[in-house]
């Protein structure tokens, strides 16, 4: 059964409300495939009746896997070469330096998906450091989707997973195999915090920090959503810090008193205020 006009609309509007993701107009079949495969557990529901039957109980269980079956979760390890170059060579040394007194860097990935982004990061930081213990690293990782935040903290993936850009000499030092699943090991988990964050509700306390990363978030929400996380994000961030886009992705200075750092790389910073004013 085809998925009606009627609870397209409801299902548009429940996303945007749960986590503020602007579903666009030609994306019913989306919606339909994705809600038809979670119709198996509602006795073989279609999408349409999936909707409907929570339409007319308001089952917040349903509710939860309904907006988590919608969310786009792609992610892999080391996504965007180029990207992870520039950070690898550019950016994490430049902090490493400039951070080499107090020994501590606060990192967050906060949208993390199911996990791969923030390991990288811990990865990266424990190749290029002599002596990461001798360091107080913390990397925040959040995401909206508990689904997904249960499967990184896990730290468990698949061949497959692991097949997609992770270099085979950082897999076998950084990972023991488990059958036909790699656990990421105590050292590279214990670097990262899993938290449950949804970005344009209110936000826990956080420390500033001195590296964020929201790649490919932005594009799925609607410019007010946009406007709100990123001034929170301006007054999250270090002086010198340093935020990381999408590669896709653009903000326009000095609105958002960010800077990108080197066009066309989607790395900002922030501009001083007597260069905003």
């Amino acid at each position: 059964m085809a998925l009606s006009s009627r609870n397209f609309e409801f299902v548009r509007e429940l996303l945007h409300e749960e986590a503020a993701v602007v579903l666009q107009a030609d994306k019913e079949y989306f919606v339909e495939r994705r809600l038809e495969g979670l119709g198996g557990a509602y006795e073989k529901a279609s999408a349409d009746q999936v909707v409907e039957m929570l339409r007319s109980s308001q089952d917040g269980e349903l509710k939860t896997r309904v907006v988590e079956s919608l969310l786009v979760h792609e992610t892999s390890f080391f996504r965007d070469p180029g990207l992870m170059t520039h950070l690898a060579d550019t950016v994490i040394p430049d902090l490493v330096a400039k951070r080499s007194g107090a020994r501590s860097l606060r990192i967050w990935c906060a949208a993390c998906s199911t996990g791969q982004e923030p390991y990288t990061i811990s990865l990266l930081l424990q190749e290029h450091l002599d002596s990461p213990a001798d360091w107080d690293i913390r990397i925040l990782a959040s995401d909206v989707s508990g689904q997904a935040l249960d499967r990184a903290r896990a730290g468990r993936y698949s061949i497959t997973d692991v097949n997609r850009g992770l270099p085979v000499r950082l897999l076998v030092r950084y990972f023991q195999q488990q059958g036909l699943v790699w656990q990421v090991n105590e050292s590279t988990r214990s670097m990262v915090e899993f938290r449950q964050i949804n970005l344009v509700e209110s936000w826990p306390e956080l420390p500033v920090f001195d590296l964020v990363l929201l790649r490919n978030v932005l594009i799925y929400f609607g410019e007010d959503s946009r406007q709100t996380v990123l001034e929170r994000l301006h007054g999250q961030l270090a002086g010198d810090g340093y935020l990381v886009l999408g590669g896709t992705e653009r903000i326009v200075a000095p609105r958002w008193r960010l800077a990108r750092k080197q066009a066309p790389s989607p790395f900002y910073q922030p501009i001083a205020e007597s260069k905003v004013s």
